[in-house]
């Protein structure tokens, strides 16, 4: 009797569990990624909550997220009908809702063929309706960078209000900080990501820090429109014929185009740590979270100390209260790179208090990284640190 009594209690709190599941804001996959399973459970949680009011924007807005995820990872023809009958779906319930211009572009500015003016023009006129909507920031900087890069009035009150909302990670901002920290003046730093990208403009914009410095996407050297805007902001000459396939001898690729703009510029061009490098890696110097373009070899070490020592702001890496995304944890880890050679340079000149300065700042970066697993860690502690 006490087996089936407790057998029955298991299964009604099983069943409770279910019937009280919520779902949950599907975020950003640069911040945070699931798997496949995940996406489509809030697919469904927030399909039932869309079923329940057909004109919940929130419920729209994570359930076309989801989707979009959904055929990201798994490009199934199935997936990715499901999502594109979901915006049309969308586009017959709420027609003129923000949601709907901006998950309807969101979605369809991925294929190449896109071409939609009214679309296009529609997205500009709700982010100038609705600049407080902050679950669409991150949406609404993508589209101005491809759209209307020269609209940088609109792209600061963006960053300043993102910013306010604290919705922006506080952690990103002080890896992306140091990035920037460490160049000269009038310098260009290129970025691959989303994140990179938002935190620089976001720190310039909004807490008016670097000026001076040209942040350039590098995956959007392929639109014209941002391509131009960037040449014309450094005072070059556009640079033309950039697309993915460069084998009919009549384009080139984006990373030759981040070559033209190094040579015409003429300005100290920098990588950051945290991009896909180009294959030209032979001629990128490591000065701490960035890589220097240059021909010739140089004394890079002696940067690396004055980042390290008198540049950098790290005690955020020490001890932190801030509710960190996954790939904080992973952005951390870009400093083991970075100091490692300095580490070994303290090491063999007997700069003793320099040497434990740096070592236990990056074993604590190490021991307490919630993204590696314990035989990566030990890796890091036998072959990165201790060698």
């Amino acid at each position: 009797m006490k087996n089936i009594i407790i057998i029955a209690f298991i299964l009604c709190a099983q069943t409770l569990s279910a019937q009280t599941a919520e779902p949950q804001k599907v975020e950003s996959y640069t911040r945070v990624r699931h798997s496949v399973e995940w996406y489509k459970k809030q697919a469904t949680l927030w399909q039932e909550s869309i079923n329940k009011d057909n004109k919940n924007e929130t419920a729209w807005h994570n359930y076309l997220k989801a989707l979009h995820y959904i055929s990201v990872f798994d490009s199934s023809k199935i997936a990715l009908e499901q999502r594109n009958n979901a915006v049309k779906e969308l586009i017959a319930t709420m027609p003129t809702c923000p949601t709907r211009y901006i998950m309807e572009y969101y979605i369809r500015r991925n294929d190449p063929t896109f071409n939609d003016k009214q679309l296009i023009d529609k997205v500009l006129h709700t982010i100038k309706a609705y600049p407080q909507r902050v679950e669409f920031y991150e949406n609404y900087l993508g589209f101005l960078l491809i759209e209307y890069p020269h609209e940088e009035t609109l792209i600061a009150d963006i960053c300043r209000r993102w910013y306010e909302s604290r919705d922006f990670p506080p952690s990103i901002l002080n890896h992306f900080y140091n990035e920037l920290a460490g160049l000269p003046q009038n310098a260009i730093l290129f970025a691959t990501g989303d994140t990179p990208t938002y935190a620089y403009l976001i720190l310039q914009h909004a807490k008016g820090l670097f000026k001076n410095i040209v942040t350039i996407s590098t995956p959007l050297l392929y639109v014209e429109e941002y391509r131009n805007y960037i040449c014309k902001k450094l005072g070059i000459e556009p640079i033309k014929d950039v697309a993915y396939d460069n084998g009919t001898g009549r384009y080139i690729s984006n990373e030759e185009a981040c070559l033209r703009i190094i040579e015409q510029c003429e300005r100290p061009a920098y990588y950051s740590s945290s991009s896909k490098l180009p294959s030209f890696i032979d001629k990128l110097y490591c000065e701490g979270l960035v890589f220097r373009y240059s021909v010739q070899p140089y004394d890079n070490i002696a940067v690396k100390r004055r980042n390290f020592e008198n540049v950098y702001l790290l005690d955020y890496l020490i001890e932190g209260f801030n509710n960190d995304y996954p790939i904080y944890e992973r952005l951390k880890m870009n400093y083991i790179t970075a100091f490692k050679s300095l580490l070994r340079y303290y090491k063999e000149r007997g700069k003793q208090t320099e040497y434990n300065r740096l070592y236990t700042l990056l074993k604590g970066i190490v021991s307490n990284n919630t993204a590696i697993d314990e035989q990566l860690r030990n890796y890091y502690y036998e072959y990165e640190l201790d060698e």
